[in-house]
């Protein structure tokens, strides 16, 4: 059946009204934030200077001098035909990125039009069910992410995959590859959470075994031209050591309590029911909810009437009863044991009861029946919930407190990728997609004869209700200093504050020029370092990146801080610019750096700490993915000791910081001893230039060199002696060398 034009024009309408706000501000605002969006419009307006996928193109102008800074984000590449038109045409960035922002809207919905449309055969059903992915309440948590947004591929590939199994033709195979592989072009999280969902369907329709494997040589196909992406992507993250904090992917799990939490910016529910997190808000709207309560009420009825001869899963179910009793007891009782037996905390024997329950479902008489047939919805309500169960992350919560013990995410995780995924509850988009196609089978199911207008009519309402936002507009930052000259690149201060990075970041696209601040979903490891050392004043940090040429530095003299830096600056021989309204402006001159030489490294016998003298190991073992650490702030006053085992010469330690280049010592004294009793303090000062100077020369290993020149002794103590109340003192690894002149 072909698409009629009604439906395109009923998106396109709704699109209009619900984005009207932004359509008003189209070249100048943001839905929502002027955050995440200016990034989005960066990148978009760099892949129109540089050839994509070119080196040039992959170190991007910001966080200069860094390289490779795409690799730190979402490439955008799929929606780049569309932004640079507008961007070629109008030559403004915020309109090119609003073109395909609006755009993410009316694509949603009709592409689960036509696969609503394929599944149902009702042309007023697969309108519903493209309301309802396009006005899905998850869609207004993520008003600043133009790449979740635009998850409009991903009905294209459940439609060609369907449209595949009637029609085996290999036109439908194209078009299955080619969707998937615009969709991971756009939303790199695709790459992860449409392959389950894919792999879903594939075990539960594509059988026997080898009518699923034309499927998998076209998607294999089709993600050949992500391999280059992929392997720079793995190629930076392993040099630069990225990872993800598995606390951090746990705080982005959805809660249980986030299902009745809906996102601030939706007209109707929006602050009316619990609080929310950011990112997790899981309401799925009233509609959603009371379709999903008849849906089960029907299934209970036809369940009552159908006779099952399959015994065992009612055993399971009453076997379930045993630990879902042991981990009630938990809470009633606290821990307990019974010989070698020992029960402490609930999730475990509730875990055992949840698993021992889903079994018995799947070998139930209904889901048999389901799979046998093939069924269309008993596979979308089943992926609904899988696509809830792996946003709750790898430690589902209630309120805060685990319930479950290795979930299904948690089993992902092991796979190559999913580990560095920092927001499962994206998986989100992907559950409201299923409610979708449901909503869309649960009108054409119940929607005939002469209820068929009001069931339309009562379902759309109630969706346009639960989904419409209420759309703020933030306009763009404001402008500040829009012409360089001569400079290698820009530095706007305070650096590492959200609305001064962001700003840069968006005035650098007027300007031209690199720009040290940025904005990514990893940090180059000179960042963190920098930040910090000038937000504890030590501007000479400044001269580290001038080694590439003059430094422009720009800060908004009305803000807080900024009244006696140019009293500063001029001091330090900055070079004084003219003035932009309430900006202004120097030049750092262009210094070169003469790099530290190294002796020999010299054996080290021993480690002593003040603090974790169990961890004092970890900076020997030649690991850079392991570090002592205080893990305590810096209070002042904690030591490591180096027993070289013999009075040496040394000329210079070097503490290798690698991943953990934030947790610099923020000042240090260093003394040498020869029999650990007298010391003589050899080095002293701010550690915060060496750090950045680290992170620049060498940022796989972040080297913070002291040189001594020449001093003997048998032990070396490292003093941090002053107050760092947000930063623990880390050490990867640590090294001692002689003097130059002793080397052969």
């Amino acid at each position: 059946m072909k698409p009629t034009p009604r439906a395109a024009l009923i998106y396109a309408a709704v699109t209009c009204l619900l984005l009207w706000p932004l359509l008003r501000a189209f070249g100048s605002g943001y839905a929502h934030d002027a955050g995440d969006s200016v990034l989005n419009t960066w990148i978009l307006w760099w892949s129109t200077r540089a050839l994509p996928l070119t080196q040039a193109w992959w170190d991007g102008p910001m966080f200069f001098p860094a390289r490779d800074v795409i690799a730190l984000s979402e490439v955008l590449l799929s929606l780049l035909p569309v932004s640079g038109v507008v961007q070629a045409v109008t030559g403004n960035p915020v309109a090119a990125f609003n073109a395909v922002y609006v755009l993410s809207f009316w694509a949603s919905g009709f592409s689960v039009y036509l696969l609503a449309r394929e599944l149902t055969g009702r042309d007023d059903a697969a309108i519903v069910g493209g309301l309802a992915w396009m006005l899905a309440p998850y869609r207004a948590e993520q008003l600043s992410h133009v790449q979740v947004l635009s998850y409009y591929w991903a009905p294209v590939v459940l439609f060609s995959l369907h449209r595949y199994l009637t029609d085996s033709r290999p036109r439908w195979l194209a078009l299955f590859g080619g969707a998937w592989l615009l969709q991971v072009l756009a939303n790199g999280y695709a790459l992860f959470e449409l392959s389950v969902l894919i792999a879903l369907w594939t075990l539960w329709f594509a059988r026997p075994f080898r009518r699923g494997l034309p499927i998998m040589a076209a998607g294999a196909l089709a993600s050949l031209p992500l391999l280059p992406i992929l392997l720079k992507y793995r190629v930076v993250h392993d040099r630069l050591h990225l990872l993800r904090d598995i606390n951090e992917i746990k705080d982005f799990g959805v809660d249980l309590a986030d299902f009745v939490a809906a996102p601030d910016s939706l007209l109707v529910w929006g602050g009316r029911l619990g609080p929310t997190r950011p990112e997790t808000a899981a309401f799925p709207g009233l509609t959603v909810i009371v379709l999903a309560v008849v849906g089960a009420y029907v299934l209970w009825r036809h369940a009552v009437r159908v006779h099952s001869v399959v015994r065992w899963p009612r055993v399971l179910v009453f076997l379930a009863c045993a630990p879902l009793l042991v981990a009630l007891s938990v809470v009633v009782a606290g821990p307990w044991a019974v010989g070698p037996l020992t029960v402490g905390e609930f999730r475990k024997p509730f875990s055992i009861a949840v698993m021992l329950c889903v079994v018995a479902f799947l070998g139930s008489g209904w889901t048999r029946r389901m799979w046998r047939e093939r069924s269309v919805p008993a596979f979308y309500v089943l992926a609904a919930v899988a696509m809830y169960v792996l946003a709750m992350g790898p430690e589902p919560r209630l309120l805060g407190r685990p319930f479950l013990y290795e979930p299904p995410y948690a089993w992902l995780m092991h796979l190559p990728g999913f580990d560095v995924m920092r927001v499962p509850a994206r998986f989100l988009m992907l559950a409201a997609l299923c409610q979708a196609v449901l909503i869309a089978w649960a009108v054409r199911t119940w929607a005939h004869g002469p209820r068929r207008v009001a069931i339309v009519t009562a379902v759309t309402v109630g969706l346009v209700v639960d989904g419409w936002v209420s759309l703020p507009v933030a306009a763009a930052p404001a402008n500040g200093i829009s012409h360089w000259e001569h400079v290698a690149a820009v530095v706007e201060l305070p650096i590492g504050e959200t609305n001064t990075d962001f700003g840069a970041l968006y005035r650098s696209m007027t300007h031209g020029v690199p720009t040290v601040n940025g904005v990514s979903g990893y940090l180059p490891p000179h960042i963190l370092p920098l930040t910090q050392a000038l937000r504890d004043r030590q501007f000479s940090a400044l001269f580290e990146l001038s080694s590439f040429g003059p430094i422009g530095v720009a800060y908004d003299r009305s803000q807080t801080g900024a009244e006696d830096l140019t009293r500063v600056f001029q001091t330090m021989g900055f070079a004084p610019g003219p003035s932009t309204g309430t900006w202004d402006r120097f030049i750092v001159p262009s210094r070169p750096r003469a790099a530290v030489a190294l002796g020999d490294v010299i054996p080290i016998a021993g480690v002593k700490t003040s603090a974790h003298q169990e961890h004092a190991a970890r900076m020997l073992d030649r690991d850079l993915f392991t570090a002592w650490g205080t893990e305590a702030p810096q209070a002042g006053g904690e030591e490591v000791t180096v027993d070289l085992g013999a009075v040496r010469d040394v000329g210079a330690v070097v503490l290798e910081m690698a991943a953990y280049s934030f947790g610099y010592s923020k000042a240090l004294e260093i003394d040498v001893s020869d029999d650990g009793l007298e010391w003589l303090s050899v080095w002293g000062g701010a550690v915060g230039a060496l750090a950045v100077r680290a992170a620049i020369d060498q940022p796989e290993r972040v080297p913070i060199t002291f040189d001594l020149a020449r001093v003997r002794g048998r032990y070396i103590r490292l003093r941090q002696v002053e107050m760092q109340p947000t930063l623990p003192w880390w050490i990867a690894e640590i090294r001692v060398h002689a003097p130059v002149a002793e080397r052969p």
